[in-house]
């Protein structure tokens, strides 16, 4: 969501993000306003978040979005989230040099501790 109404802001960020437009890999995106709201909101599709991050897209809204004079106010994610995303972005928004999945302690104990049946 961004800190104005007006949905064509929303368009011009959503149409120089999305991968189709030359933007970002994997992004599909649109601008409109969310009248529950009162603000325009870049809504997006990562259609795999290992080729370009939510904390990418988030970073590459945000200047774009600084360039027109608005800011973010919010975020949200609409169904499930992978987890290895979720970690990934943290690690990248956090700029953490020598980052390595195996870092993560859940990860650890599920790799000693497999449940039989899932995931390994």
């Amino acid at each position: 969501y961004l800190d104005t109404p007006d949905a064509a802001v929303a368009k011009k960020i959503a149409a120089a993000i999305r991968e189709s437009s030359g933007g970002l890999k994997a992004v599909r995106a649109l601008g409109l306003y969310i009248a529950g709201r009162g603000l325009a909101q870049v809504s997006m599709n990562l259609v795999d978040y290992r080729v370009t991050s939510p904390a990418a897209v988030l970073e590459e809204i945000r200047r774009r979005a600084a360039d027109l004079g608005v800011s973010i106010v919010d975020s949200e994610f609409v169904g499930l989230v992978p987890r290895d995303a979720m970690v990934k972005s943290a690690a990248e928004a956090l700029r953490v040099r020598g980052w390595r999945d195996d870092m993560v302690v859940e990860a650890r104990i599920e790799k000693a501790c497999p449940v039989p049946g899932g995931p390994s």
